[in-house]
């Protein structure tokens, strides 16, 4: 499943991006899930419900994200034919032992039974609540009862993170995320916590590789400093950010992810002042620079 902001809507060719990945990997779009906040499919703009539609007339399966959060309108899930609703976590927590949050989902779940539309429960934490979903024909669970948050070196052993040292550069080493770039997020942020309990502080700062030989492996492309600034405002002070982009789909990428490469995937270096060297995190690489 891939998690669909408003940010992505208002990218003109979303669609055809998405499905020139799906070509590109041979899966078919059915067997990929648009996960959409509820505030964005409840309250959308007109031009972002069309996109909606169009993903789903092209087999794309919707899921509205975070149900019962917002101004929730069941005629527009009617109408975009969507085919998970995640419950929101409020509801869910204290359902064993609050009435009105059981009563909330029991309704919901009646809808979506009704409807043809698959229910998620967020946040099952205990055997009660799952007890109580399971009473009221929930679909799917998800929470820490099945999984908690999977440590950095878990994945690796589970070969998710590879860990790759350049043969002609031994103070090279990059960080793969093996294709999960939703998982990114994740992954580097532990990798942040291993840095962090090191004795000597880690710093963060920006790393500018226009002129660096060691990313010769890809097109590059320049954000403007206002873009940046508008993110972060302590970013101002750079003329130019330079994000390395691979492969034949460059510019594309650029363009439709730029928000997700500089909010989620986090376009800093991490400057590890007890050794001299420096991490960069560009794409879903993270390298290490002597």
């Amino acid at each position: 499943s891939l998690n669909i902001t408003e940010f992505d809507l208002n990218a003109q060719y979303l669609q055809r991006f998405l499905m020139e990945l799906c070509q590109q990997y041979q899966i078919a779009p059915q067997r990929v899930i648009l996960e959409v906040l509820e505030g964005i499919s409840s309250a959308g703009k007109n031009s972002h419900l069309k996109q909606l539609k169009a993903l789903k007339h092209a087999g794309f399966r919707l899921a509205i994200d975070d149900f019962g959060t917002e101004h929730s309108n069941f005629e527009r899930i009617l109408d975009l034919e969507v085919d998970y609703l995640k419950i929101d976590a409020k509801y869910i927590k204290h359902i064993h032992n609050d009435a009105k949050s059981y009563e909330i989902v029991r309704a919901l779940s009646f809808f979506c039974r009704n409807s043809g539309i698959k229910c998620i429960a967020e946040f099952v934490h205990s055997i009660e609540v799952q007890q109580c979903l399971l009473a009221l024909g929930i679909d799917y669970s998800q929470g820490f009862l099945f999984s908690r948050p999977e440590s950095f070196g878990e994945h690796q052993e589970q070969g998710e993170v590879k860990v790759e040292f350049d043969e002609l550069n031994p103070n090279l080493v990059h960080l793969q995320l093996d294709g999960h770039i939703h998982k990114a997020m994740r992954f580097t942020d532990a990798f942040r916590r291993c840095l962090a309990e090191r004795e000597q502080p880690v710093a963060y700062g920006l790393f500018d590789f226009r002129h660096s030989d060691y990313f010769q492996m890809g097109e590059s492309d320049l954000v403007d400093r206002a873009r940046l600034a508008a993110i972060e405002p302590q970013y101002q002070q750079f003329e130019k950010v330079a994000l390395l982009v691979e492969g034949q789909y460059s510019q594309k990428m650029a363009a439709v992810w730029c928000r997700h490469v500089m909010e989620m995937f986090d376009v800093r270096c991490f400057s590890d002042e007890a050794s001299a060297r420096q991490w960069l995190l560009t794409d879903a690489r993270l390298s290490l620079i002597a």
